[in-house]
């Protein structure tokens, strides 16, 4: 039940003896039948669900389907309720994570290229998926189109900024992809590098979260997967109430957007890493747009911050 994430049901408690102690628990208060569900959201399996009645073979197909749907409506409450949790609370857990699996094609890919890969960030989107900002360092930029045709995760790379010795890039953030799982979970990406056949990977967690449901998710990426390190730290997953989160109300989620890509790709470096003609086009608008976007997004921060009081 646990393994196949599926209902499992018992027709007759009575009719096959020797019984376990939960099978005698069951029949001394008078049920004769039951079904197990499971709790499940995505992968992660949350606790079983009893459900018993006093007459045999009591629960039918339909029955039985209704009692699996209502398993995954408490699965993902479950799941609300913990990343609530973690927004509560004024501490987090960062785990850091060894991998090593040459059979995994950005492992692979970085052992074979001889490069590093380096996750930056992950920056929202207006009415369009998230993407994933990361660094190829060690190789010529053309090569990222090789790493998207090898690797799910980069879907359309495309390049924001030439480095000496590499490139920043962009892609798309796969709904179904293993960053995305991780965020789903309520766990937050700090760092993920690969260089030569090993990786490391460090995540933010809330405290009680289920950590060996975590490794084995990265198990599942990446095959060999030690947990080396495991901290408390004094900060939460998202930042209390400050003149940061007072800025971002203030802003529509296109100048949030835009400034996000902006300052992530260099824009208010000196000298710039990227120009506003290069931020328009990796946005698809014009480069006026962008423009007026940045001046708004500064008008607002310089009177939240002058203003104040």
């Amino acid at each position: 039940m646990i393994r196949d994430r599926d209902p499992r049901v018992r027709g007759d408690l009575g009719g096959d003896p020797p019984f376990e102690p939960w099978e005698r628990a069951a029949l001394n208060r008078g049920f004769r039948a039951c079904v197990g569900v499971p709790l499940v959201y995505d992968e992660r399996v949350y606790g079983v669900l009893g459900v018993c009645a006093e007459e045999p073979d009591a629960f039918d197909r339909l029955e039985t389907a209704v009692l699996g749907e209502l398993g995954e409506i408490i699965g993902y409450a479950l799941n609300a309720v913990d990343r609530k949790r973690a927004l509560l609370s004024d501490r987090s857990v960062e785990l850091e994570l060894r991998l090593r699996d040459d059979t995994t094609p950005l492992l692979q890919f970085a052992a074979e290229r001889d490069c590093e890969f380096a996750f930056r960030n992950i920056v929202p989107r207006t009415d369009e998926p998230p993407v994933v900002l990361f660094e190829l360092r060690g190789v010529a930029p053309e090569t990222v189109a090789e790493l998207g045709r090898r690797t799910p995760e980069i879907e359309e790379p495309a390049l924001v900024q030439r480095l000496d010795d590499g490139g920043l890039f962009e892609s798309r953030l796969a709904d179904s992809g293993f960053l995305a799982t991780l965020v789903e979970r309520g766990a937050i990406p700090q760092a993920l590098t690969a260089n030569g056949s090993t990786g490391r990977a460090v995540i933010r967690v809330a405290p009680g979260t289920d950590v060996r449901s975590l490794v084995e998710l990265f198990e599942t990426q990446y095959g060999s997967v030690e947990l080396v390190a495991r901290r408390t730290v004094d900060e939460p997953l998202e930042a209390s109430p400050t003149v940061a989160s007072e800025f971002r109300t203030r802003l529509t989620d296109r100048q949030e957007e835009i400034l996000r890509m902006a300052h992530d790709s260099g824009f208010f470096k000196w000298p710039r890493s990227v120009s506003a003609q290069d931020l328009a086009e990796l946005l698809d608008v014009t480069q006026p747009t962008v423009s007026r976007h940045v001046r708004a997004g500064e008008r607002e921060l310089f009177d939240l911050v002058f203003d104040e009081g």
